[in-house]
């Protein structure tokens, strides 16, 4: 049976370190190919030696490549049962299983990400790595989409991706404005 996992990055554990602008098609998706990692503490490694691994070590070996133009890194919550008072769902997860942070990396491309892992000064924290690390998995992003631009929703914020994605295919997007939506008739319930 597959269940879904919530990690929760509480305040300031989230940081974007770097973002370049890249374009969104007509339906809200975003350009570039995304790659999420996840990061397990290996076991006697202190959540302050991860933390400070991840976001500066780490980070600062995948920021000197432009190849890679968006970098955010998340440092997940420990699980407190007491958080989740949600009688009848199974919360337990087995420790040997539960992630502990990820950095999620958009380049153009598949072939920009696999340069900066490729690039001399991320190899050069390979051997950290393994001390901190018990795991790591990673795992490409097919589509991402933006929901909101500049404070307002984008077409897919507004209709969701798939909706957003049809409209823009049959370029109907004038549709889409409030004007236009309030002079369509619906069927009564």
């Amino acid at each position: 049976m597959r269940r879904g996992l919530l990690y929760a990055a509480p305040k300031g554990q989230f940081v974007w370190h770097r973002t370049d602008d890249l374009p969104l098609t007509s339906d809200g998706k975003m350009a570039g190919q995304r790659t999420c990692v996840f990061l397990r503490r290996r076991n006697g490694v202190s959540q302050s030696d991860f933390v400070d691994f991840v976001q500066t070590q780490l980070v600062a070996a995948i920021l000197e490549r432009d190849d890679v133009r968006e970098v955010k890194s998340y440092i997940f919550a420990p699980f407190d049962e007491k958080a989740w008072p949600s009688p009848g769902l199974a919360h337990d997860h087995p420790l040997e299983l539960q992630y502990h942070g990820a950095i999620m990396l958009c380049g153009d491309s598949g072939l920009a990400i696999a340069k900066m892992f490729q690039s001399q000064a991320f190899k050069s924290t390979l051997a950290r790595q393994g001390q901190i690390f018990e795991a790591v998995f990673s795992v490409g992003v097919e589509s991402s989409y933006k929901m909101v631009e500049e404070g307002k929703p984008t077409l897919a914020g507004l209709r969701g991706y798939t909706c957003a994605r049809i409209i823009s295919q049959i370029g109907a997007v004038n549709h889409t404005e409030d004007p236009v939506l309030s002079d369509v008739v619906t069927v009564p319930q």
